[in-house]
């Protein structure tokens, strides 16, 4: 008698448990894709940016264009959230670009874009980031934001590449 009473209610909690951990999971997926679906519609913008300025980001973190381009995003010094995009010009070469994922595990999602040969990496640990291309990447956050101005992949792992998002868990 006990066993037909307390096994539904058992089944009942664990179904319980079992929704709310498959909501949460897709939450902080859909965060990911987020962050990272929006450093790429912010990338493309930048793209067009640097063509119409003669191969060059000279004057792009003050450039209108970019919230115009991308209204669903705002370009902040710091990314707090998956809609900020924090932007750091190095030089008129180098643009990195970050947004805040806030789950499953906080992080930060970046590309970096160099436009011409530097004479040491955007990231040390990463040497090939001296070379012209488009680095994707995933560094630890800081007090909870995502400054592109700061931030720096771990080294000893595959966080950044050059073919798309790095999905190695951050240590």
């Amino acid at each position: 008698m006990v066993a037909t009473v307390v096994i539904p209610i058992v089944l009942v909690i664990g179904l319980i448990i079992g929704a709310n951990y498959l909501q949460h999971l897709a939450a902080g997926t859909a965060d990911t894709a987020s962050a990272q679906s929006n450093l790429k519609s912010a990338l493309s913008t930048v793209q067009q940016y640097a063509a119409a300025h003669h191969g060059s980001f000279a004057g792009v973190v003050s450039a209108p264009d970019l919230a115009a381009s991308n209204p669903s995003l705002t370009f902040a010094a710091v990314s707090g959230s998956a809609t900020e995009i924090s932007l750091n010009l190095v030089n008129a070469d180098v643009l990195l670009m970050t947004s805040l994922q806030s789950s499953p595990q906080q992080a930060c999602f970046g590309v970096a874009e160099v436009l011409t040969a530097q004479l040491s990496p955007v990231f040390v640990a990463y040497p090939a980031t001296s070379e012209p291309g488009v680095y994707f990447f995933e560094a630890p956050t800081l007090a909870a934001s995502c400054d592109a101005r700061n931030v720096t992949p771990p080294p000893g792992g595959s966080f950044v590449s050059s073919v798309g998002f790095p999905a190695e868990p951050l240590p």
